[in-house]
C-alpha cells in the first residue's frame, strides 16, 4: 500500500499515522479521537 502511494506521490509518513492512528481509534479517550479526524482531515485536504 505504502510503495504505491508513494509512486502517485501522497505523504507516506503522514498516512502511516493516520493508519496507526486509525487502528488504535478504540483504544484511546475521546481527545484521541479529536486528534486523529483533524489528522484525516487535513490529509484529505492535501489529497484533493
Amino acid at each position: 500500500m505504502y510503495k504505491k502511494a508513494r509512486s502517485k506521490g501522497y505523504d507516506v509518513r503522514t498516512l502511516k499515522k493516520v493508519v496507526s492512528q486509525r487502528r488504535r481509534r478504540g483504544h484511546g479517550g475521546q481527545a484521541k479521537i479529536q486528534v486523529h479526524d483533524s489528522t484525516v482531515e487535513r490529509y484529505h485536504a492535501l489529497l484533493e
